[in-house]
This record gives C-alpha cells, sequence and structure tokens, in this order.
C-alpha cells in the first residue's frame, strides 16, 4: 500500500512539473509573438491612442486552455480617455495556439470603464477606428461563446445638451456570433443606473436596471446596428427595439420603447420627488401603458423626432390620514416634438382625462401646442366639493371650509398673444365659476364666511362679478362687478392695463373682538405696496349700515377709491357716527411700490366725543406706541375738527374748534379753540423738526371767567395725572420756543382774597416762563407783577417775582388775614399801603406751593394809616382818656418784612402818630400765629390829646418815658401783657439777630441764582 501511494505521489509530481514546464515553454516561445500579434491587432484597426501594460499567456489560469491576459488597457482620444480596463483575459484552445489559430472560447472583462464625451460645442470624442478601403468587402467572422462583464462602468456626458449618466454593471454575460453580414451580441446583464440629468435636471438616482434576452447586432456591409430586449428599470420593464446607422457624426434611428405595467407604482418609483409626494397610489389594478418612437438623425447637437401615446387607467390616490382617495383617475393623451423636434413645434393632447373623490369630479380635454410660445386649447369641467379638497390638500389660511364650486372652462388662445386677446378671431375664453353655500373660516383673522352663493363669469378678456351674497360674520354682504381686459394681469410686460370697478355692499359688520390686536402701534404710517399689480386700475365702492368694533358703532359708511400701481386716490371716505361724521379725501403716490408722498384732507364734526371710552375702546389695552415712533416725511395732512361736546379724563369740553396742517415734519395749527368750565382757550402753534427734537412755538390766550384757585387746582390735578416725584426726572423730548400766553380773568379769589381786573402776558420758554407783566386789583389797590418761573433739580418749579403796589387799603388786607375776627378786624385799621419788593417761591411737580421753601423782602409804606379802638393800645393804656386813644393817626417812612418759609419777620420799626411815636416790631410762624412788641412814649402821651393826622419824621423815635407791651394770640385770642424794658430789648435782639440770618440766606440765594445765569425780575 504504501508503495502504491509513492508511485502515485511521484506521477502527480512529475505531471505538475510537465504542466509547469509546458506553461514556461509556451511563454517564453509565444510571449513576443502574441505581443506583437496583439498590437498588429490594435493598430490595424484602432486610430486613438492605445496601450497596455503588459501581454501574458499562461496554461496554468484555466487549465487545461490557454489565457492571454492583458493588462491595464487604456485608449484615449486626445486627452480624454475612452476605455480603460485593469485586466482583459483571452481563453483559447493551447493547440489552436500552437497552429497560431486565434479562436477565443471566452473573453472576461474585469473593471472596465467606458467613456462617452461631447463638448460644449458638440465635439464627440469617441474611440476612432482605421479606414481599411482595401479591405471593405472582407467580414469579420468571430465566435466567443462567452463573454464576462464584471466590475464595469459606461458614463456619457453631453456638455452641449446638459445630459450625463453613468451606469454601473455588476455582472454581464453574453455570447458572440458572426456571420457574413452580421456580427451578434445576446446575453442579459445586471447594473445600477447611479445617475440621471436631463438639461441640467436631476431626474434619477440609484435605480437597479437590468438588460434581459438582449441583442445587439452589428451590420457588417452596412453598417447598420440592430437591438431588441427588456430594459428592465427597479420594477418596471420596458420592452425596446429599434436599428441604429452611424452617418458623419450622428446616427439615423429608429427606435421603439413600450411599456405596460400592470402595477403603476412601478414606474412612480423612479420619478424621485415621488419619495416626498404626500399621495400613494393604492390600486394594484392601476395601469400604465405608453409607446414611445425615436426616429430620425440625431448627433451630440441636434434631437431625433419624439412620438408618445400613453394611457393611465384604474389609479387611486391616497394620502396618509385622510379619509378622501382620488379615485378612477384616467388620462389618454399623446405627445410629440414636431418637425423641428423642439419646443417651438411640440405638442401635448389630453384626448380624455378624469378624476373624482366623493361628490367631486374633473372632466377635461384639449391640447399644449408649442411649448415655446404656448398655443392652448382646454375644456374643463368640474365640481368640487370643499370639505373633501380641504381634507385632502389642506388649502392654506382658511378652516371649516365646506360647500360646493362648479367650474366650466372653454379656453383657446396663444398665452403669450395677451396684446391680441380683443382680436376674435384668434382665442376665444369662457368660463363660469359658481359658488354654492360655501362656508369657511379664517381663523388668524377671525372671519367666518358662510352662505357664500353667486357667479364669476368669464367671457373673453372680462370677468364679471354676478349677485354674489354671502354673510360675512353673520352680517349679509354683496359683491358686483366687472374687470375689463384682465389679461395684462397675467402679463407683466403688456402695455395695456385692466379696468376693475367693485360695488361691496355690507349689512352690518362687527369686526370681532378676537381680532388679532398688535403689540405695539406701527412706528410709521408707511406700507409696502409692491403687491399691487402694475397694470390694474381699480375702482372700489364701499357701503355699510353700521359698522362695530367693540363698543365703538359707525352708523353708517360710504368709500370710494382709486387705485393703480402709482397711486391710491381717496375720493369719498365718510363715516357716520351718533353724535357726528368724519369725512376723509386725499391721494397716496408709490414710485416702485415705495410710498412718495401722502396728501390727506380730514375733516370731523361731532355734537359729543368722549375720549376716555374712545381710547379704551379703539386701542387694545397692551397696544403702547413704539420707541421711535414716527410719521412719514411725504406725508402733507390737512385737518378740520368741530366738536361742541368733549369729555377727557371725565372733564367736559366745549365748543373745540381745530384747524392745522402737517407737512414735512412740521405742524401748524392754525388755531384751536377749546371751551372749558372755567373759561375759554385760543390758541396758534407751530412744531418743527417732528422727526428729531421738536421744537414748539406759537400763541395762546386764556380767558378766564370768575374763577377759584382752589377748584381750578382741583380741576388740574385731575386732568394731568399726578406724577411720582420719587422717580427720576426724564429728559424732556421736545424744545420749547418763546411761546406768548396771555391770560385774562374779571376775578379770581382764593379764600377770602379776590383779584380783579387780572390781565398777565407770559413768555415759555424751554423749562421756564417769564412773567412780562401782570397787572390787578388787590385790596383796592393796583398791582404790578414781574416773575420768572423755572425748573429746578431740587425744586420742581421755583418762581422769582418782582411785587410792586399803590393805594392798597390796609383795612381790606386785615380783613383777609386769616383767624384774626378775634384780634384784629378792618374796623381797627385804616390807611393807603405801597409794597415793593421780591419773593422766592417753590412749586412741585402738581404746582402745590412748597412752604419750606420761601424767601423774600417786601418794604411797605403806609400812609393816611387810623388805628381804631386798636385793643393792644386801649387796654394797656387804659389811664389816658378814652377819646385820646379811640383813634390812633400813623404813618411811616418805610418797613422792612422778610419772609423765610414758614416765618414772617417785622424788625424794629417806628410808626409816627398823632399821639406819640411807637416803635412795633412782630413776628409769625406756625407756632406763633401773631405776635408782636410795642413801645410808645408816656412823656409824649401826657403832654397832648389833641387830634391830628400824623406826618412821618424824618428821624422819628420814641422818647421820654417809655411803655412796653407784648401781644400774643392764644387760642385764636389776643392776649396784651406790659413787659419789663429787659424783656423788650431781649426779644428785640433776639428778632433782630433771626432777621440778619434770613437776611444773609436770601442774599446768598440771589448771588447763587445770579451764578448761575438765572436773571432775576
Amino acid at each position: 500500500m504504501k508503495k502504491s501511494v509513492k508511485v502515485i505521489s511521484i506521477i502527480l509530481v512529475i505531471l505538475v512539473g510537465v504542466v509547469v514546464l509546458q506553461d514556461w515553454v509556451v511563454n517564453v516561445i509565444f510571449h513576443d509573438r502574441i505581443l506583437t500579434e496583439i498590437e498588429l491587432l490594435l493598430n490595424e484597426n484602432i486610430e486613438s491612442q492605445v496601450s497596455f501594460k503588459d501581454a501574458r499567456l499562461s496554461t496554468l489560469r484555466n487549465f487545461p486552455t490557454a489565457t492571454i491576459t492583458v493588462d491595464s488597457l487604456v485608449i484615449s482620444e486626445g486627452s480624454h480617455r475612452i476605455l480603460s480596463a485593469s485586466e482583459i483575459a483571452l481563453q483559447l484552445n493551447l493547440f489552436d495556439l500552437l497552429e497560431e489559430h486565434y479562436i477565443f472560447n471566452r473573453v472576461e472583462l474585469d473593471g472596465a470603464e467606458f467613456n462617452v464625451f461631447i463638448d460644449s460645442l458638440g465635439g464627440k470624442h469617441m474611440i476612432k477606428g482605421t479606414a481599411h478601403p482595401d479591405k471593405a468587402s472582407r467580414a469579420f467572422m468571430l465566435h466567443i461563446p462567452e463573454i464576462s462583464i464584471v466590475n464595469a462602468s459606461i458614463i456619457v456626458t453631453n456638455a452641449f445638451k446638459k445630459n450625463h449618466m453613468r451606469i454601473s454593471i455588476d455582472e454581464g454575460l453574453f455570447n458572440m456570433r458572426s456571420s457574413s453580414d452580421l456580427i451578434s451580441f445576446e446575453g442579459d446583464a445586471l447594473g445600477t443606473l447611479d445617475t440621471l440629468v436631463n438639461k441640467g435636471k436631476l431626474m434619477v438616482t440609484d435605480v437597479k436596471v437590468a438588460a434581459e434576452n438582449s441583442a445587439f447586432r452589428i451590420g457588417q456591409v452596412d453598417r447598420r446596428n440592430f437591438f431588441d430586449g427588456v430594459l428592465k428599470l427597479g420594477e418596471a420593464h420596458v420592452k425596446v427595439d429599434g436599428v441604429l446607422k452611424p452617418v458623419s457624426n450622428g446616427n439615423i434611428m429608429d427606435v421603439t420603447l413600450e411599456g405596460a405595467e400592470a402595477d403603476l407604482n412601478n414606474y412612480l418609483a423612479l420619478i424621485p420627488n415621488m419619495k416626498s409626494f404626500h399621495f400613494k397610489q393604492t390600486n394594484p389594478d392601476a395601469r400604465l401603458t405608453f409607446r414611445l418612437k425615436v426616429t430620425g438623425y440625431v448627433d451630440p447637437v441636434s434631437y431625433p423626432s419624439m412620438d408618445m401615446d400613453f394611457k393611465l387607467n384604474y389609479a387611486n390616490f391616497a394620502k396618509v390620514g385622510s379619509p378622501y382617495v382620488i379615485r378612477d383617475v384616467y388620462i389618454n393623451g399623446a405627445y410629440s416634438n414636431g418637425e423641428e423636434k423642439g419646443p417651438k413645434t411640440s405638442y401635448l393632447v389630453i384626448k380624455n382625462g378624469e378624476a373624482r373623490i366623493e361628490e367631486s369630479f374633473v372632466q377635461l380635454f384639449g391640447s399644449l401646442v408649442n411649448f415655446e410660445d404656448p398655443m392652448i386649447d382646454l375644456d374643463l369641467q368640474t365640481e368640487l366639493n370643499l370639505k373633501e379638497l380641504n381634507e385632502i390638500f389642506t388649502l392654506p389660511k382658511v378652516a371649516h371650509l365646506e360647500g360646493l364650486v362648479r367650474v366650466k372652462m372653454d379656453l383657446e388662445g396663444k398665452l403669450s398673444d395677451r396684446e391680441n386677446f380683443t382680436d376674435m378671431s384668434t382665442r376665444h375664453f369662457n368660463g363660469l365659476i359658481e359658488f354654492i353655500n360655501v362656508n369657511g373660516a379664517a381663523d388668524s383673522l377671525t372671519f367666518v364666511m358662510n352662505d357664500l352663493n353667486g357667479k364669476v363669469e368669464v367671457l373673453n378678456e372680462n370677468i364679471r362679478f354676478d349677485h354674489i351674497r354671502g354673510k360675512l360674520n353673520g352680517s349679509t354682504f354683496g359683491l358686483n362687478g366687472l374687470v375689463d381686459n384682465f389679461f395684462p394681469l397675467i402679463n407683466d410686460s403688456s402695455a395695456n392695463i385692466s379696468q376693475a370697478d367693485l360695488v361691496i355692499d355690507l349689512d352690518e359688520f362687527d369686526i370681532p373682538k378676537t381680532f388679532k390686536e398688535p403689540d405695539q402701534i406701527p412706528d410709521t404710517l408707511g406700507f409696502d405696496y409692491s403687491f399691487f399689480p402694475k397694470n390694474l386700475n381699480l375702482g372700489l365702492k364701499l357701503s355699510s349700515k353700521r359698522i362695530g368694533f367693540g363698543d365703538i358703532n359707525i352708523e353708517r359708511v360710504t368709500m370710494g377709491v382709486k387705485m393703480n400701481a402709482d397711486s391710491v386716490l381717496l375720493r369719498r371716505f365718510h363715516f357716520w357716527f351718533r353724535n357726528g361724521e368724519i369725512r376723509m379725501r386725499g391721494a397716496g403716490h408709490f414710485k416702485n411700490g415705495i410710498n412718495v408722498r401722502n396728501e390727506v384732507s380730514f375733516d370731523a364734526d361731532f355734537r359729543y366725543l368722549n375720549i376716555d371710552t374712545l381710547m379704551t375702546q379703539a386701542l387694545p389695552k397692551s397696544a403702547k406706541p413704539k420707541e421711535g415712533f414716527s410719521i412719514p416725511e411725504n406725508l402733507y395732512l390737512l385737518a378740520n375738527i368741530d366738536v361742541d361736546k368733549l369729555i377727557y379724563h371725565g372733564k367736559v369740553f366745549n365748543h373745540i374748534d381745530l384747524m392745522a396742517t402737517y407737512k414735512r415734519h412740521n405742524l401748524n395749527i392754525d388755531h384751536i379753540n377749546v371751551g372749558f368750565d372755567f373759561g375759554r382757550l385760543s390758541s396758534a402753534w407751530k412744531i418743527s423738526e417732528l422727526d428729531t427734537k421738536p421744537v414748539l412755538d406759537g400763541h395762546a390766550r386764556l380767558t378766564l371767567d370768575t374763577v377759584d384757585i382752589i377748584t381750578m387746582r382741583a380741576y388740574y390735578a385731575d386732568l394731568i395725572p399726578k406724577k411720582d416725584s420719587a422717580k427720576e426726572k426724564k429728559a424732556r423730548k421736545f424744545e420749547i420756543k418763546d411761546v406768548d400766553i396771555h391770560v385774562s380773568s374779571p376775578m379770581i379769589r382764593h379764600k377770602k382774597i379776590a383779584v380783579t381786573d387780572f390781565v398777565t402776558d407770559l413768555v415759555l420758554y424751554n423749562e421756564n416762563m417769564k412773567l412780562t407783566q401782570a397787572n390787578f386789583g388787590l385790596f383796592g389797590g393796583e398791582f404790578t407783577l414781574t416773575g420768572l418761573l423755572e425748573h429746578s433739580d431740587t425744586v420742581h418749579v421755583m418762581s422769582t417775582a418782582r411785587l410792586s403796589a399803590k393805594n392798597i387799603h390796609a383795612s381790606q388786607v386785615v380783613a383777609s388775614l386769616p383767624n384774626t375776627e378775634n384780634m384784629i378786624s378792618a374796623d381797627h385799621v385804616k390807611g393807603i399801603l405801597e409794597v415793593d419788593g421780591l419773593l422766592i417761591l417753590s412749586y412741585d411737580e402738581n404746582l402745590v406751593h412748597q412752604q419750606k421753601d420761601m424767601i423774600g423782602r417786601i418794604k411797605l409804606k403806609l400812609d393816611d394809616g387810623e388805628l381804631i379802638d386798636f385793643k393792644p393800645i386801649t387796654h394797656s393804656l387804659k389811664f389816658l382818656k378814652k377819646s385820646t386813644l379811640d383813634t390812633i393817626f400813623m404813618a411811616n417812612q418805610e418797613i422792612d418784612v422778610l419772609f423765610h418759609n414758614d416765618e414772617i419777620l417785622v424788625p424794629s420799626t417806628v410808626f409816627s402818630s398823632n399821639v406819640t411815636n411807637i416803635e412795633f416790631m412782630g413776628y409769625h410762624n406756625n407756632e406763633v400765629n401773631l405776635g408782636f412788641n410795642l413801645r410808645v412814649s408816656v412823656s409824649d402821651l401826657l403832654k397832648s390829646e389833641k387830634k391830628k393826622k400824623a406826618k412821618v419824621g424824618a428821624r422819628a423815635a420814641v422818647k421820654g418815658i417809655n411803655y412796653y407791651l407784648s401781644a400774643r394770640t392764644i387760642d385764636d385770642e389776643l392776649k396784651v401783657d406790659p413787659l419789663k424794658r429787659k424783656e423788650y430789648f431781649w426779644h428785640q435782639k433776639l428778632l433782630d439777630t433771626r432777621y440778619k440770618q434770613i437776611d444773609v440766606i436770601l442774599n446768598y440765594k440771589l448771588e447763587t441764582y445770579r451764578a448761575q445765569g438765572i436773571t432775576l425780575p
């Protein structure tokens, strides 16, 4: 046994050695000969550049047959590589090789890539064969039982037509046979259509392809190329057969492609957009059949003739989530690119088209000729159930849509020849759109439409809105009108104009309170007008019996508007309210959709107007003016407003009359007259630079009736909301120039004080007000007042006033003093006063006087003074006869009175009297209601009791034996007590000290104001 194994092993080794030796011997003997034969074969038949790395012969690779392997074959045309293969293996019988008969029984191509490139000028780059005129009649006789192709690719690029295709071939197996007139390739192949681009548009990607039972035959005599077979694209099958005959730089072709798929989805799967399409074809019996005939001459820059018939049957399309299905879709039609094989001669014919949902259906037939300048002939009839349509297509911005719309259309004409649509010989266009019980809602606008019925008729170039009726938010409305020549609306280049005239009748309409309100008032009155068609003139008339918004009711409305792309003409805009009316006219002018000029005339006439309720009703509480709110520079506004009675902050204003104009950021109020509880205000204003920091200039005349200061102050506090003084003071956003204000009143009262014949002139500028002069009567005298009111950081308003008066009746002054009835009255004092002085007062933001910030000095002079039964003297000098003291005549040269906060100081001053000189000093504050000390000369009292008028001496003094007394108010009663000399002079010292302190404070304030540049009166 061991011996047999050994023998067999020796024999096998010998055989292997013989085979390897044979392979080496054959390769050595035939290598150069095969290499020469391959080079000769390629050079004789191919003119393009050919190269390969090596040609090897092996008897071991596919033993017992011999294999010739060509490595790295490359065929190029110029700079373009046309064919490349990593390896080509040619198998043949070893004995045929020994006899030099190159009869191949199998050819294998691995990693081959075949490129066809056509440049942007139409130049074709392909393998060029070598012409052999002397061998033209020689037939190519070759039979290869198997040709195997693995991992190959075919790339075709046409830069001129912007087409591109790449096919990857996974595997293919063919056999080759030749006869005297044909070379035939038959077999199958599998691969992938990686990319297909047609005219620059991506059509297909990553589709499995296959060629089944395919045959390609090359004519050896007339060079015709025949092919037939089945092309499988994905799951779709297309039968292909035809013939190509090379001519010059192209081919004469006659090719037919036929499809008859029972499953329509096989075709739909080839369309990339169908992957994202919301509708899916659900009927397994749906069928698409077509026959495409491609004939004629084609080259890299020209197209063949294409004619196709197609028919779609039994298709159903369903949308996920919708209960409705578009069913029974049927389309029967044809397409051709015509004689010129291009868009100009192309046409599409729909012989019949139908589809339905449940109640909805569509029927149409027609044609489209000349894709470059389309001529359309279309007959369409449809009935659409809007509820079904809305469920399937989700119509934008419309909810709860239901009802029927019927459409009939007969259209024939050239779409581009809109300029000649008035020529009835070239076209006709008839249509009817009928609305039947249409309901819907625009939720974003809270508008609800109900019971819409009516017709829209299309007659050639005209559209008529005929008796369209419905309910908008429950309000009945009607629409009628005509659009004359609507075709320019669909042709922007047209020189013609469409004219539309619409009439809208609205019964009673309430704008819902839930209407979407803006969070902010718009920052400008301008708007984008570019949406308006440039070829349209629109006339619109609107009338309504009532329009309401919240609590605001417009009882009647008429409006007339003319609009085109360049302007909006407001010819009539009339609102009637229960208590008045508003009329508007104007025009807006536009350029390229941008507003360039506006002119508006506004007239309002009201018997009664409540601003408080109007503002809360017209604007939402959340609406606030946007920072930087501005009025367009291009607005010109003329306003006339008359209001008999107006309510603002609960106050009544009467007989308001306003006339104003606005132009280029300047507002001119020619006049504004307002009557109110205390009189009437007449004024005129000019406000400039409204776009930056406005400047206010003007004049006003305030004519008051008899008024009370306390009542007016309360009125002002109610009218102007009280400010929070704790908040940081904000810089004012406007500048006040010189505003002249004239105020007059027959009488102004404040408690016991009555000012008569009050006339004043003021000048208001920036934050200050100058009191040019005020004249009035008070206490029987004539007063003149000049002053200055200024804003301050610490004190809101500071008033500096110069007061001068003459012929003041002292008795009236005393009568006006508060709480003095039990101490001193007008019956006790007589005389004529003269006053001259300076007061500095302060007020808070609500114009309330701040007593703690008051300071001033007033000089008093008394003439013809009389003290009648004056208790401080009569009670303390009882030792004298009553007749001597019942009337004391007095006079003085001048008294300096100082005011500081709640203090009033009268320094020591001497009055001359008919009985004696009297030294007087007085003091008042919140604790001491009234207090004064007197010093009289007893010596003078005893010398003479003769009554005579007192004369002011040059140096009046109290001499001789003096009597001292003190007068104080206790519980509103005047108490008079004698004083010791020492006490009197101690009081005098205290008073003089305080007087000097206040005098220093006053002078310091005056110097501070002067240093700040404040001009004091």
